[in-house]
């Protein structure tokens, strides 16, 4: 979902619109479907725009990571679902942890302001756990 990302919605909302999930549907999900290639744009974390686009040839499974994965509009999409059932805490601090060692960026006011606090809302509106075919716990 990162690749999904748009910074101008990164608002504490209830319902995670700051991931543009039209557009993972129309270069993603529709062509993964229809069993054609896929092309989208990766998006920059660094300069914070879309940049470069993405091709992969057709394939048999594609990963779609990210809690608003199982959002309701997607979940067609998907023939088999997995929750990784992990306590919002623990989900921040890998974050935070994946931010500082991977992309050089202290992301704390990001996570306890605006993610955390949606993702707890998320997950409470939407409850993907109970949407998944499988829980994978994780501590």
């Amino acid at each position: 979902m990162d690749e999904f990302w748009v910074p101008e919605r990164d608002v504490r909302l209830s319902d995670w619109t700051v991931f543009d999930r039209d557009r993972l549907e129309h270069q993603v999900l529709i062509p993964a479907t229809q069993g054609n290639p896929i092309r989208y744009q990766v998006f920059d974390w660094h300069q914070g725009k879309l940049k470069d686009w993405r091709e992969i040839e057709v394939v048999d499974y594609l990963i779609i990571e990210g809690i608003s994965a199982l959002h309701p509009t997607l979940l067609p999409y998907y023939r088999f679902k997995i929750w990784v059932d992990c306590s919002l805490e623990v989900a921040q601090q890998r974050g935070l942890r994946r931010g500082t060692t991977e992309y050089n960026i202290d992301e704390t006011e990001s996570w306890v302001e605006r993610w955390t606090p949606n993702d707890r809302v998320y997950f409470q509106k939407y409850r993907p756990d109970l949407q998944a075919n499988f829980l994978y716990p994780t501590f």
